[in-house]
């Protein structure tokens, strides 16, 4: 596709559930690094550039320092205001696609963004949503145009949280299209988000000890293991 993407990962320390979650271990790594090694070594686009976003706040110090261990990006800014946050790494990475990912989805389909892509191009859509996928393995593409009007136009504190929630409340006002999930990917019901200890247990539960690489796994091998660890359970 034509055009500058950035793929901004959202990260910070701090969480109510879970607190530091992105920093737990995951195959013996911290999730955030699992998931930065995901992006850089998965089947990107050219056109990408991948930048992990995180606060101002001290406490995500510790994010930086793994974003830069990992050779990604940094871009710090506003602790309450996340969609400010994706207009500060905009000006400093102008792009024409934005894509959303968070830290908390360690399983997040990387082949989602090209797939994004194509869709987006073909309808000539302000935001793309996938649809269908277990919980915690989507993206979302926005264009960075509808990112900057939703910029000047949210107000409420939580349309400035969830970056696509304005776009959600007011569809009248954006060209809006869904990425439909296929074949054995077709599994909404599935959680592969990690938002409690007993979801970083099960997700961890899903990789062997000693497994090479455990950040390559494909969307459709993870739902195969998370069926195959149900199964024994019954």
């Amino acid at each position: 596709m034509a055009g500058k993407v950035l793929v901004v990962i959202q990260s910070r320390f701090g969480s109510a559930r879970l607190p530091g979650k992105v920093m737990r271990p995951l195959c013996g790594i911290p999730m955030l690094a699992f998931l930065l090694r995901r992006f850089k070594e998965g089947p990107l686009p050219e056109t990408c550039k991948i930048v992990l976003a995180t606060t101002t706040d001290k406490e995500d110090d510790i994010i930086e320092s793994c974003g830069r261990e990992n050779g990604i990006k940094v871009v710090r800014g506003e602790s309450e205001d996340v969609l400010k946050r994706y207009i500060q790494c905009l000006e400093q990475y102008p792009a024409d696609i934005v894509v959303r990912v968070t830290a908390d989805n360690p399983l997040t389909s990387v082949d989602l963004i090209r797939d994004g892509l194509d869709r987006m191009e073909g309808s000539d859509a302000d935001y793309v949503k996938p649809e269908g996928y277990p919980k915690g393995t989507g993206v979302d593409l926005l264009r960075a145009d509808a990112l900057k009007v939703m910029d000047r136009d949210a107000k409420a504190p939580k349309e400035r949280e969830h970056i696509n929630l304005f776009i959600l409340n007011h569809p009248e006002r954006f060209r809006i299209r869904s990425l439909q999930a296929v074949s054995e990917c077709v599994r909404p019901e599935l959680n592969m988000s990690v938002d409690t200890e007993q979801d970083l247990i099960r997700v961890n539960s899903l990789f062997e000890p000693h497994e090479t690489e455990p950040w390559r796994i494909s969307v459709a091998e993870a739902i195969r293991r998370m069926d195959s660890s149900s199964a024994r359970k019954q």
